[in-house]
């Protein structure tokens, strides 16, 4: 499975509340639900970082 795939899947499953937004320049995008997932693009590169909150 490829990243993009699991991404798209993860989004589906859990996402509540999703926003993007520019900061400082860069595209930063948020899913908000039982998870968080912080993806920022920087240089070319994108930076994907994955909060999962256990009850």
């Amino acid at each position: 499975m490829s990243f993009r795939t699991m991404l798209a899947e993860l989004n589906e499953a859990g996402a509540r509340n999703r926003s993007q937004s520019k900061v400082g320049g860069k595209m930063v995008s948020k899913v908000q639900g039982n998870f968080e997932l912080r993806m920022e693009e920087k240089n070319k590169i994108i930076e994907t970082r994955l909060l999962i909150i256990q009850n």
